[in-house]
């Protein structure tokens, strides 16, 4: 809803998801896909001026790897929380963009990290990363949208973050 008010008439908004029966509102702008973008990805939208925006509770580090390959340019990447945020979350996109940069020394430690949310055990696997995304934060430029909870009232924050290659 947000996407389709913000965006002119003749945008397009393309969908993609593995499983719609969620969906809470079906937008006249957009083109749902039942798939992951990466199974149905047209090459042909890098070309245009595109924002990608990512909540897929996909792997972060593996969206990232998605942007770079396809040369991507404007992304958004919704739950990117830290690694001492990693609790507030019910099911975050591990590890996301904030750890890879922040932590990546932590990654080189072949362990795991354990907590429980709601009852339920969850588990970041530290696996070595085999490249180095610190390069990459060189290509682009890394914001966080700051908490605005105490002006829109929503308590449970994750954050959002954009990358924007230069």
């Amino acid at each position: 809803f947000i996407l389709e008010k913000a965006t002119s008439k003749n945008t397009k908004i393309f969908s993609h998801d593995i499983n719609f029966k969620n969906l809470k509102y079906k937008s006249p702008k957009a083109i749902y896909i039942n798939k992951d973008i990466e199974e149905n990805f047209d090459l042909r939208l890098t070309k245009f001026k595109n924002i990608f925006f990512f909540d897929d509770h996909v792997s972060q580090l593996k969206r990232l790897n998605f942007v770079l390959k396809n040369n991507i340019k404007y992304c958004l990447f919704d739950d990117d929380i830290s690694i001492s945020n990693i609790i507030s979350d019910g099911h975050p996109a591990l590890p996301t963009i904030s750890m890879i940069k922040n932590n990546f020394d932590l990654f080189n430690l072949e362990k795991k990290i354990k907590w429980s949310f709601e009852g339920d055990e969850r588990i970041l696997k530290l696996r070595k990363l085999n490249k180095n995304f610190n390069k990459l934060f060189k290509n682009y430029y890394y914001h966080q949208i700051p908490n605005l909870s105490h002006i829109t009232g929503y308590k449970r924050y994750s954050h959002l973050s954009f990358l924007i290659k230069k």
